[in-house]
């Protein structure tokens, strides 16, 4: 289940990560977030922490609230795959 779910959050990603518009790319970050969970419960941190930062280098500066659903989450996430 969690590489499937990976995979949908890839092909979600891939379509529609070049947009801009709000509510569209809010969702492609909540996939990101999703994927960096599944990749860290799957113990794969490296790769984790690679869609941390991406969501993180991406969406970072954004200010509309919604946003904050995804970096809040993100930074802890940042945080705890730093820890061995």
């Amino acid at each position: 289940r969690g590489e499937e779910g990976v995979g949908a959050d890839d092909a979600l990603e891939r379509r529609f990560g070049a947009r801009e518009e709000a509510g569209i790319a809010e969702q492609v970050a909540k996939a990101l977030f999703n994927k960096g969970v599944r990749l860290a419960m799957a113990d794969q941190k490296e790769k984790a922490n690679q869609v941390v930062f991406e969501i993180l280098d991406r969406y970072g500066k954004r200010t509309e609230p919604a946003f904050a659903v995804v970096l809040e989450p993100a930074n802890k996430l940042k945080e705890l795959l730093s820890h061995p």
